[in-house]
């Protein structure tokens, strides 16, 4: 990831914009968390330019392993110790900018077999993966318990489990193995619980499988509908606008409805992990799409991260982007998507 250097007027503004905000001093029970997804690899000074221009009470920082798809356990699990001791180092940083996170497993044990339109986790083809999850989980409860920069634990990044292999335990299954197991250990921090492929026209899946009275709350990534989102980016070619006849708002809500209902059936919170839209859209369509969703959100009382803080330029805020040529470019001052979620973050 490279680094991004900001102007010292340029950070000035962007100081002075945020502070046209009330920060609230403290949170409570009935705070909202909102705040953006990091990338997959973040630094000290990261965090602090997140705390220094966004000002979110949270972030999705994600356990990314980049050779577990030919790594055994003992590689595996040597990586996860790595990583707590890597995060560890950054939890004062989050704290001084005041920054809960979500702690998202990005990689599972044994990575993928398999990519393509419907990639699979090796978590579903072979057993030690399974074995391995759910004492990679016990040892992140046992570290992080009664820590209060962790705000939760996203059990698995998008799980992808077109199919099972013979004998071994199917999504939901297994996931009330992992809620088991970190319960175990830890009886508070919220658990999050991903439909597969983060989804959630999979929670039918889901229904009914997971165990009640747990602090649960289940989540998905919409990027709906993608010819909006994904707009500039491969195979989507044409700039549209949002909402339009073909694309009203409804559309871009179906997931978080599924979502909504799935929560009161269920007795959980909603986490939105990921959404976010290209910046090759219009600023226009931009800010349109967000105040669609992020008021939705608003409605159904759902925790939300923006994708992403530093990853892409694509789905960066800090970039923009020209629809000839494809080209994205770092800011020279603030865009309105930005400003748009500063408001959000800062309206508590």
């Amino acid at each position: 990831m490279h680094m991004l250097k900001r102007p010292f007027l340029y950070v000035i503004a962007i100081s002075l914009f945020v502070r046209l905000f009330n920060v609230p001093s403290s949170l409570n029970a009935e705070t909202i968390y909102k705040g953006l997804s990091l990338a997959l690899t973040v630094s000290e000074s990261d965090i602090n330019a997140l705390g220094e221009i966004f000002h979110p009470s949270l972030a999705r920082y994600q356990l990314h392993y980049g050779n577990a798809d030919d790594a055994d356990r003992s590689e595996y699990e040597s990586w996860v110790d790595s990583a707590i001791s890597y995060l560890d180092s950054l939890i004062p940083a989050f704290q001084s900018n005041g920054i809960k996170i979500v702690l998202a497993l990005h990689t599972p044990p044994g990575g993928f077999s398999e990519y393509g339109r419907f990639p699979k986790h090796r978590l579903f083809q072979e057993e030690w993966p399974q074995e391995s999850i759910i004492s990679v989980w016990q040892k992140l409860a046992q570290h992080y318990n009664g820590n209060s920069t962790v705000w939760a634990y996203d059990i698995v990044n998008e799980p992808a489990a077109p199919t099972v292999a013979s004998g071994l335990k199917d999504w939901p299954t297994l996931a009330s193995d992992i809620i088991q197991a970190i319960r175990n250990i830890d009886t508070e921090t919220p658990i999050i619980v991903e439909p597969r492929y983060g989804d959630a026209k999979y929670l039918g899946n889901l229904r009914g499988k997971l165990p009640s009275g747990q602090n649960l709350l289940i989540s998905s990534h919409p990027y709906d509908p993608q010819y909006v989102t994904h707009q500039g980016v491969r195979p989507f070619k044409k700039r549209l606008k949002f909402p339009s006849d073909r694309f009203p708002k409804s559309s871009a809500l179906k997931q978080f409805k599924k979502l909504r209902k799935f929560a009161k059936r269920n007795g959980t919170g909603i986490y939105i992990g990921e959404f976010s839209i290209s910046c090759f859209a219009k600023t226009k369509t931009q800010i349109n799409y967000l105040k669609t969703v992020i008021r939705y959100m608003k409605k159904i009382k759902a925790h939300w991260t923006y994708h992403a803080f530093r990853e892409a330029d694509v789905w960066s805020p800090e970039h923009t982007c020209r629809w000839k040529g494809r080209k994205t470019e770092e800011a020279s001052t603030l865009p309105k998507r930005a400003q748009y979620l500063i408001k959000q973050f800062q309206q508590g």
